[in-house]
């Protein structure tokens, strides 16, 4: 992706998850997706798993962010 292609797709992550219900998604996603908790186990394909899970809301939350990083979202209230 072009530098242009990855700004508007950033800005297409803030337009969604800037909403009401978008902030509510995201909760519901950082709950759901062990966001906060570990995902260690004593069953490495279960860490994996939840690891994955995990990463997709790293994901969004990194194209949350601002280039310059001043503001970095944190678990969302409502």
């Amino acid at each position: 992706m072009t530098p242009q292609e990855i700004e508007n797709l950033k800005a297409a992550y803030r337009l969604v998850f800037s909403t009401p219900d978008g902030k509510r998604v995201l909760k519901d996603l950082q709950a759901r997706c062990n966001f906060l908790q570990t995902t260690w186990s004593d069953k490495p394909n279960e860490t994996y798993f939840l690891e994955g899970q995990r990463h997709v809301v790293l994901w969004i939350m990194s194209m949350l962010r601002d280039d310059d990083h001043r503001e970095r979202p944190t678990q969302t209230e409502e």
